[in-house]
């Protein structure tokens, strides 16, 4: 339902571009700052302090091509879909939002500038998930 109220209020477009770039991020924070960079920062006894900034400095790493690469990937990778997963696969949403008109972009302003609070956000959310990264750290040790 929050899809379709989405794509209502913004276009099918907008979302696509939108729900691609989220299923992006979570794809290049768990497979390369997960897994290469947190190991790092680990072992000298740091954290992540912003998202925002980690994941500006991974993506700087990557041509336009290769971004686009890895979205094709995304998409083509075979995605099944019970009734227990909170949401449709993301082919199906994407499909689906190709039946909504492509409403005109009503904000060009990066995420961080919508927020009168962007770096608070970060902070927060960074603190949140470095509590749960040193308690998943305590659990393995013992």
């Amino acid at each position: 339902m929050a899809d379709i109220m989405a794509m209502r209020m913004y276009g099918g477009k907008a979302f696509r571009i939108g729900l691609l770039k989220v299923a992006t991020n979570d794809t290049v924070f768990s497979q390369i700052i997960e897994s290469k960079y947190v190991p790092e920062l680990w072992k000298e006894g740091k954290t992540i302090s912003n998202f925002t900034k980690i994941m500006e400095v991974v993506f700087e790493e990557f041509e336009k091509k290769d971004i686009e690469e890895l979205q094709n990937h995304i998409l083509s990778i075979s995605q099944t879909h019970t009734i227990y997963d909170s949401h449709p696969a993301l082919q199906v949403r994407i499909d689906y939002s190709k039946k909504f008109e492509d409403n005109p972009e009503k904000d060009k302003r990066p995420v961080g500038d919508l927020f009168d609070n962007w770096n608070e956000i970060n902070e927060k959310t960074a603190d949140l998930y470095n509590l749960r990264l040193m308690y998943l750290m305590g659990a393995l040790k013992t």
